[in-house]
């Protein structure tokens, strides 16, 4: 018995040995691998690999045969015989948002991959820097490098995607330079000031920028001065007349003085305009819509603080009988109060309409912002507040710590709050609306007729979707 067993084992053995060595002889070829992972806890785990000849014994690795295994790897894959720890910090992507913050502004200011200090040693005007479409940086110096840049800026078309940056602190005092009449690009002041700044006489859409396009972005910049326009000019602001585009972390310290649409920083901020992180200081003074950061507002002003006294002194006239034209002062109160459209309003009443610590009037978002110092004169001006004087937008997280004067409609936050909707459906509007809800209606009918008995489901909800459309018309 004991030989009977013996022999079907080697039978059974001749069998599996040719199998085995077929299988050996096709992954012999490759140096087959066998993976053992170390045990234990932890990230560094230890990947080993064995190479075996056909009789399953360890083969010695050499640097030749590493060398060469090395050489029969396709392009690109990755090699098995390594270490694998837990991370990988050559590779590692930003992993906090101060480093995603340093991200944005290489990309805002299109000088991605150089220092801050990279431009100490290039000279004023244009230089080979890298701009977001390839326009070359533009940088200012001197009050001559303003005055080329205003020059340069007359239309749009040449700011735009290309970053200027102020490389250090100008007085323009006497310089001849005015203002940079519209701007598309990048502006970045790198916390420099340009003081001396003055603008006079008789137009409107004044200030550092008379204009900021919708693609610009205006980024850390001081300037101390005055704007003083005399006569009915509007939109008068210390860094911008009109807003459309981004103003973030920058100052104006001076006077600010207009007519209608006068801020400290913006005179009128349009819709898609922001105003991030400014400050006011000093002194603005207005007729109507005047506010500490923007005169009118129809964008987003957020994390702003007024320090500028706002209209503090008495512009009230006192009106003789013979003067008085009772149409001419209905007509202007229906400018004032009745139209959002920028224009002169010529009040033949000189007292101040929409005042406030940090918005005239509002119609857009006021967020998170403070004002600090006085506003309004006693017993002078109508819709006066320390934060908005009249608004029908949205105020939220504002702090007045400022005194508040008027004579009507005087708040601590908002002056007057007045919101309302308006709806204008024209003639075209509700013909198109018809028409879609007639197509609508005839569609609805063609399925039911389609879908038949097929399934109950389907026609009752086709027959509310009907009831919907026969009640619309």
């Amino acid at each position: 018995m004991t030989r009977h067993n013996s022999l079907r084992r080697l039978l059974t053995l001749s069998v599996l040995i040719p199998l085995l060595l077929s299988v050996l002889t096709v992954s012999g070829s490759r140096a087959s691998e066998a993976v053992n992972v170390t045990e234990g806890g932890g990230q560094n785990h230890t990947i080993k690999v064995l190479r075996v000849d056909e009789d399953g014994n360890e083969i010695p690795e050499s640097d030749s045969s590493r060398d060469e295994e090395e050489e029969s790897r396709a392009p690109g894959e990755s090699s098995a015989r390594r270490s694998v720890s837990g991370s990988d910090k050559s590779s590692a992507a930003p992993s906090t948002y101060e480093d995603m913050i340093r991200g944005d502004a290489r990309e805002e200011s299109g000088i991605s991959g150089k220092s801050q200090g990279g431009y100490a040693g290039v000279s004023s005007g244009i230089s080979p820097g890298d701009s977001a479409a390839g326009k070359p940086n533009f940088y200012v110096g001197t009050a001559e490098d303003l005055k080329e840049l205003a020059a340069n800026c007359s239309l749009d078309t040449w700011s735009r995607d290309r970053t200027v940056i102020l490389k250090n602190d100008i007085d323009v005092k006497g310089s001849g330079f005015r203002y940079i009449p519209v701007f598309a690009g990048v502006f970045d002041g790198r916390g420099h000031t340009i003081s001396g700044f003055h603008v006079d006489g008789e137009e409107s859409y004044a200030g550092f920028f008379c204009i900021i396009q919708e693609s610009a972005l205006i980024k850390d910049l001081r300037v101390q001065g005055e704007v003083i326009l005399s006569e009915n000019q509007l939109a008068v602001g210390g860094i911008a007349g009109e807003n459309y585009g981004i103003i973030r972390n920058c100052s104006f310290d001076g006077m600010v003085e207009g007519y209608d649409y006068t801020g400290g920083i913006v005179g009128y901020n349009e819709k898609p305009g922001v105003i991030s992180g400014c400050e006011s200081a000093g002194l603005v003074m207005g007729i109507h819509y005047t506010g500490g950061i923007a005169g009118y507002n129809q964008g987003l002003v957020s994390g702003c603080a007024n320090n500028s006294r706002v209209n503090i002194t008495s512009v009230d006239e006192t009106l003789a009988k013979k003067d008085f034209d009772i149409s001419e002062y209905a007509n202007n109160l229906k400018d004032i109060f009745g139209s959002n459209n920028k224009h002169g309003s010529n009040s033949v009443l000189a007292s101040t309409i929409d005042t406030g610590g940090v918005c005239g009037y509002s119609q857009g978002n006021v967020i998170s912002c403070v004002n600090n110092r006085q506003v309004g004169y006693e017993h002078v001006g109508y819709n006066v507040g320390g934060i908005v004087g009249r608004q029908s937008g949205y105020v939220d997280m504002c702090i007045n710590n400022g005194q508040v004067y008027g004579r009507k409609d005087v708040g601590g936050i908002v002056g007057q709050a007045e919101p309302h909707v308006v709806i204008d459906i024209t003639d075209d509007i509700i013909e198109k609306l018809t028409t879609n809800m007639n197509s609508l209606h005839d569609l609805v009918n063609i399925t039911l007729n389609d879908a038949g008995d097929e399934s109950d489901i389907v026609s009752r909800r086709l027959n509310v979707v009907k009831d919907f459309t026969d009640r619309a018309l």
